[in-house]
């Protein structure tokens, strides 16, 4: 089971941010490796050392030693993307398709792996390219914090649900409120739509967002 799937069946509430406050300043990662170190702890008597870095545009890869998430020996290479804020992690790198929903031509996934420990083969992967404006889904992405991994983030309708896993996963809801982005729910575990309806999202803004682009059909505009 991949590391996202067991940190989403760990759900653990975690309040980042008041939910109807103003968001936090946080201090962004000036390099990959350091965007990497800061998603993982150390093991007992260890120190997390960067064993490799593979560049390909705005992404890398970075491989580390001595790292543990959840109590347990952590070995897989870490995407990270650079944004105008700085570098933050995204996926971990644990199955031959992580790379493929990222939007990466296959000459960077190629680079991005070279070098490192190989992935298992499985046809499936949960891993998905942000939905929405580029500079909407930047400005959440700048508030959802530097501890966990921030695999996407679907903007719609003024509404913005980033995901996150690590110690625990889960989803953060944001609403656009005078002109920034303001935290409204979410923490621990899916939301789903009714979730988000419970909110304030509208249906067709809910279902766009819990399906990630892809609304089952019974979900109609309301």
């Amino acid at each position: 089971m991949s590391l996202r799937l067991r940190a989403l069946l760990f759900v653990v509430v975690l309040s980042l941010a008041p939910l109807q406050g103003i968001a936090s300043v946080y201090a962004h990662a000036k390099t990959p490796e350091e965007a990497a170190i800061r998603t993982v702890y150390a093991a007992p008597g260890k120190r997390v050392t960067v064993v490799r870095v593979n560049r390909a545009g705005r992404y890398a890869t970075v491989l580390l030693h001595g790292a543990v998430i959840e109590n347990q020996a952590f070995n897989d290479p870490i995407l990270v993307e650079h944004f105008t804020f700085g570098w933050q992690a995204i996926e971990n790198v644990d199955r031959d398709c992580s790379l493929d929903g990222h939007g990466l031509k296959r000459a960077e996934a190629t680079a991005l792996m070279r070098g490192m420990p190989a992935a298992s083969v499985e046809k499936i992967c949960d891993a998905e390219a942000d939905i929405g404006p580029p500079a909407q889904v930047e400005s959440v992405r700048r508030i959802q914090g530097t501890n966990a991994f921030h695999p996407y983030v679907a903007v719609v309708g003024g509404y913005a649900l980033a995901d996150w896993y690590g110690g625990g996963g889960g989803e953060h809801l944001y609403a656009a409120r005078h002109g920034r982005w303001v935290r409204i729910g979410g923490g621990g575990g899916a939301m789903g739509v009714e979730g988000l309806r419970a909110l304030g999202v509208p249906r067709w803004a809910s279902c766009i967002l819990a399906g990630h682009g892809n609304p089952p059909p019974s979900c109609g505009k309301s």
